[in-house]
């Protein structure tokens, strides 16, 4: 036996969880004026949203089925024989707490292979994301949700030892009940595609709110 560090669960888990600075907010709300959530308001509701779905749990906590899942930190590490193929069959029930009160929890598998030689390999997600009360700042504005329906986060990503294997593309969707402390309320859809490309730029585009959100590319 020995031990193997797989930083690279690390890398792609965290890679992806801060892309969603979105931006050029252009559709219009078909609501009341002063009923809808803003542009600015939209936005840091995309990036509150991916970063809590993707940065909200780590390896540690997934719950070793058959194997023992590794442990979290800045990587991951454990014990395989070598020369074996490493065969990755996570399930995944997390509870996290939102800044401003309230719960975000995740729950789902995480799936794929590893080579315990070139370290080459692949992970899929399908995960269900929800929140209960959870409240947030969004545009210096506290704004409390609950999902209806749950999120669903898709996507899987391959990589060798250059790095990524392809584009890895997610996608995060599903429906929104919110309340402003300003005293706005209401219900949307959230549907966003989180891409990274296999030179490192990420994108991160779609709805949220009927707001049309697109970060653009950043290396």
């Amino acid at each position: 036996m020995r031990n193997q560090s797989f930083k690279r669960f690390g890398v792609v888990a965290a890679s992806v969880a801060f892309f969603a600075a979105c931006h050029n907010s252009q559709a219009p709300f078909d609501v009341e004026p002063g009923t809808a959530l803003s542009a600015n308001e939209a936005a840091a509701i995309n990036q509150e949203l991916v970063a809590l779905a993707f940065g909200g749990w780590d390896f540690g906590q997934a719950t070793p089925s058959p194997a023992q899942a590794p442990a979290g930190g800045d990587g991951v590490s454990a014990s395989f024989a070598t020369g074996v193929p490493i065969s990755i069959d996570w399930s995944l029930g997390v509870s996290t707490q939102c800044d401003q009160g309230g719960t975000f929890d995740a729950s789902g598998a995480i799936t794929g292979s590893i080579d315990d030689q070139t370290l080459a390999g692949n992970l899929t997600l399908d995960i269900t994301t929800s929140m209960t009360d959870c409240a947030f700042t969004a545009d210096q504005t506290i704004v409390t949700f609950n999902t209806n329906p749950d999120l669903q986060l898709n996507g899987s990503t391959a990589w060798n030892q250059a790095g990524l294997v392809g584009s890895s593309t997610y996608t995060y969707a599903g429906g929104l009940d919110w309340s402003a402390a300003d005293g706005r309320s209401g219900s949307c859809t959230f549907d966003v595609v989180v891409t990274l490309a296999q030179d490192g730029t990420q994108t991160a585009a779609g709805t949220v709110c009927n707001r049309t959100v697109d970060s653009g590319t950043s290396a």
